[in-house]
């Protein structure tokens, strides 16, 4: 899934986004719409006055939890059949009262999922939702919603509006967008935190830097700056290019991409003030330190043409 998220990224389409086209209903209980974000939603209301809402992006799946009991944060999530279960880290929008996850579904996870006559969520074992998926029609549910996420049309009407295929590629996880820049050797990967906030990877000169946009309002102004991670933390001093641009002073050093290749989550802020703040995981990020490393060496890949080379 593009970068919605990393905090990522699925609250606003879950429950207040304005939907594109009016809801198709499908037997089985399901109803599907089309987001102007991008997405494909799907939704089946429980016996209790729950929901059990999926999402796609881009052919991609992933799940989500609203319920009309007060939910609690939880470390530990396991969605099962009565023939496979699975395990997942719990995100929770108190506003919402929604519990999702924002990685995608394995392809192994949807094989199970069509052929679920009953889906049971938990949260530190305690029973959030069980839906009846007998006559749920949730093998064509699956198929539509990853067809109108692609732009197709169907039963669902028409599928979500695709722009021509200009403007940068996105990773396999469809987080992180690359393209080497138009003036000089250098190659920026960009993934979109929450609403307003977009993070950059920046390679230039053989080396890594990061930086954070402002897409609407302003950036906090500081004079410390701070990179935390699940294990790591370092300082640096914020150069501002604009009221809505900042980047770190120096590239990153070697303990710092050490770390990153295996941090979890990231968070930056400037006296004390929070920029950004994103979960890595799922997003491919690792990989994309090496495709955005190979593209400043002008090599070809997903991101299409490397940068130029003196």
């Amino acid at each position: 899934m593009r970068l919605r998220m990393l905090v990522f990224m699925i609250l606003a389409t879950l429950s207040s986004a304005v939907s594109a086209a009016a809801a198709t209903q499908k037997p089985g209980g399901w109803s599907v719409e089309v987001q102007k974000s991008g997405d494909c939603l799907g939704e089946m209301a429980t016996r209790d006055g729950g929901k059990f809402i999926l999402l796609a992006s881009r052919g991609e799946l992933t799940f989500a939890v609203q319920s009309k009991s007060p939910l609690r944060p939880g470390k530990a999530g396991a969605l099962a059949t009565e023939a496979y279960s699975f395990d997942f880290e719990p995100a929770l929008s108190t506003e919402d009262n929604v519990i999702y996850t924002v990685r995608n579904l394995t392809t192994r996870e949807v094989a199970a999922l069509r052929l679920a006559r009953k889906v049971r969520v938990s949260v530190d074992g305690v029973t959030i939702l069980e839906a009846d998926m007998v006559e749920a029609g949730l093998d064509e549910v699956l198929d539509g919603l990853a067809a109108c996420s692609n732009g197709e049309a169907g039963w669902w009407g028409q599928g979500v509006a695709r722009a021509p295929a200009e403007g940068p590629a996105y990773n396999a996880e469809g987080v992180w967008a690359l393209e080497a820049g138009k003036e000089g050797q250098v190659c920026i990967a960009h993934a979109l935190v929450g609403e307003d906030r977009q993070l950059q990877v920046i390679a230039v000169l053989g080396q890594m830097g990061l930086a954070v946009g402002a897409l609407d309002g302003k950036l906090p102004r500081g004079r410390r700056g701070k990179v935390e991670t699940d294990a790591y933390s370092f300082g640096f001093k914020p150069d501002y290019s604009s009221d809505v641009y900042m980047r770190l002073d120096d590239p990153l050093d070697s303990q710092a991409l050490f770390t990153l290749r295996r941090a979890k989550s990231i968070r930056i802020t400037v006296d004390d003030k929070l920029l950004v703040e994103a979960s890595l995981e799922g997003s491919g990020f690792p990989e994309l330190l090496n495709s955005a490393a190979a593209c400043f060496m002008g090599q070809e890949g997903w991101w299409g043409l490397g940068a130029r080379q003196p």
